[in-house]
């Protein structure tokens, strides 16, 4: 068998801790130089643990904050090295421990024998699961499938309009803002982009003040545009979206309030044609 050699200064390097998310390569890599290297005693969780030559303690919890992965990609992404015979899990004192199968492949010393002459005394794993384990496992599998199917198509079939009707109607009357809140997180269940969102709001700011003197205002809206979609690189949300309550009307008020307050000259320049918007370039 070839080998690469890698030395373990290597998941020191700042390529390697780098703030990413996983792909699933790095995440087994991940588990291979976090498995420890000889059996030792651990304190995790306040807990005493005993940790073989190819073993580690990892929780789905763990898992998830370290490769930045959601509940489910971690527990599927354990379900198939274990359906693999990479790994297996074990909870010891109600730690979960992960452990490599074969782990003398990937961490082997110069005395060390080839797997191909190892003893039964090496490091293995039980792929002994007998019928009915697997029959259970695949009733499991099945059934995430089909819930998780159900929720795929309980997305497509979202449409504001299924909500109750009479508490839509009620909300919306009483209090705009509270209703607006809801549709917003309901819809962004779907995922839409950070760009798709900004267009999103420059097309409401453009609703709220085309058939106002304000839309001639070019350059005060493409200010206000400007600022409150800002964004840093590794953002998820523009400044906006960070607030607790936003209000588009009351903030273009205060917004335009504060421009005639210390005297800015608004560029004053009508469009020769309305479905132009007047906003940032980088957006259009």
């Amino acid at each position: 068998m070839a080998f690469i050699k890698l030395d373990r200064k290597y998941f020191e390097n700042f390529l390697w801790s780098e703030e990413r998310t996983y792909s699933k390569a790095e995440a087994w890599l991940d588990l291979i130089q976090s498995a420890r290297f000889e059996a030792k005693t651990e304190i995790v969780s306040n807990k005493v643990i005993e940790l073989q030559r190819g073993e580690l303690p990892a929780s789905n919890r763990f898992l998830q904050l370290r490769w930045k992965w959601s509940n489910n990609k971690v527990s599927n992404f354990v379900k198939i090295l274990v359906q693999q015979g990479m790994i297996t899990t074990k909870s010891d004192n109600g730690i979960t421990i992960i452990k490599l199968c074969k782990y003398d492949r990937y961490n082997t010393s110069e005395n060390e024998q080839s797997d191909t002459d190892a003893t039964p005394m090496r490091h293995q794993c039980d792929t002994d699961a007998t019928p009915m384990r697997r029959q259970s496992d695949e009733i499991k599998e099945l059934k995430n499938e089909k819930e998780l199917k159900k929720d795929i198509e309980g997305e497509k079939q979202f449409s504001p309009h299924t909500l109750d009707n009479s508490q839509n109607l009620d909300l919306e009357q009483t209090n705009p803002a509270k209703h607006q809140n809801q549709l917003s997180k309901k819809v962004a269940k779907k995922k839409v982009s950070i760009k798709q969102r900004a267009e999103n709001f420059r097309d409401e700011i453009w609703e709220e003040v085309k058939d106002s003197e304000r839309a001639n205002q070019k350059e005060e809206l493409r200010k206000f545009f400007e600022y409150w979609s800002e964004h840093g690189k590794n953002d998820r949300k523009m400044r906006f979206e960070k607030e607790r309550s936003f209000s588009l009307k009351r903030r273009l008020n205060t917004w335009f309030d504060n421009a005639e307050k210390f005297k800015t000259k608004p560029i004053s320049r009508k469009f020769k044609n309305d479905s132009v918007k007047v906003y940032s370039d980088k957006i259009e």
